[in-house]
């Protein structure tokens, strides 16, 4: 699986789980930044409150609205246009390299559609 494209997410994300994460975000490519700071702070910051999924969809949502200061963007190039000023981090290089990994998952729906008899067993 290592020659194959993919590979070494497929084995980190093998070795992450078999050593017990229960949540992981891997970073496809390097971004650095400003945005990558936020993302991962946001998602750090609600993972306690709601499922690893929905605070990552608030985390790329939150960091997709923001503003985006090109001088805080290592990757990124300063362009003379007046507009770079007035864009935001919705560009995917920002924040769809990322991978989520979740063996939690959102557990208290699928608790509550298990009959309680079923429960038990």
């Amino acid at each position: 699986a290592s020659g194959r494209p993919g590979g070494e997410i497929f084995l980190s994300g093998c070795a992450l789980a078999s050593a017990g994460v229960q949540t992981a975000l891997l970073s496809r490519w390097r971004t650095g930044g400003q945005t990558n700071l936020a993302l991962v702070h946001e998602f750090a910051q609600e993972l306690p409150h709601t499922s690893a999924a929905a605070a990552w969809q608030r985390s790329v949502l939150l960091a997709r609205a923001a503003p985006l200061d090109v001088g805080h963007e290592p990757r990124l190039k300063a362009s003379d246009d007046e507009t770079a000023a007035a864009t935001t981090a919705d560009h995917p290089f920002l924040w769809a390299g990322y991978l989520l990994l979740d063996s939690v998952g959102d557990l208290s729906h699928a608790d509550a559609a298990m009959p309680v008899d079923a429960a038990a067993q």
